[in-house]
């Protein structure tokens, strides 16, 4: 039997938004304002710090996290509005 797990589900699972292993993963700094045009869309201002939970995502323009300082809020978001940051 083979099972098929949705890679949202999975990372549900696997990143609780409240341990400690969010502190393990890449971040970014936002460059410029963003609004969620859709529902799985992240939305969010310059400045802010968001934890990448998913780098390899089916658009290469796109990685997935959530915000640093509210890491229930989470959705993908365009690389071009983020700078990695060097920890």
């Amino acid at each position: 039997m083979i099972l098929l797990i949705n890679v949202h589900a999975f990372l549900m699972l696997t990143v609780n938004p409240t341990s400690s292993t969010l502190s393990g993963l890449r971040r970014c700094r936002a460059l410029y304002d963003c609004e969620a045009d859709n529902e799985d869309e992240l939305s969010f201002r310059e400045g802010e710090v968001i934890i990448v939970t998913n780098e390899q995502t089916d658009d290469d323009n796109w990685m997935e996290g959530a915000l640093e300082r509210a890491p229930e809020r989470r959705g993908m978001f365009p690389i071009s509005f983020v700078h990695m940051l060097q920890d």
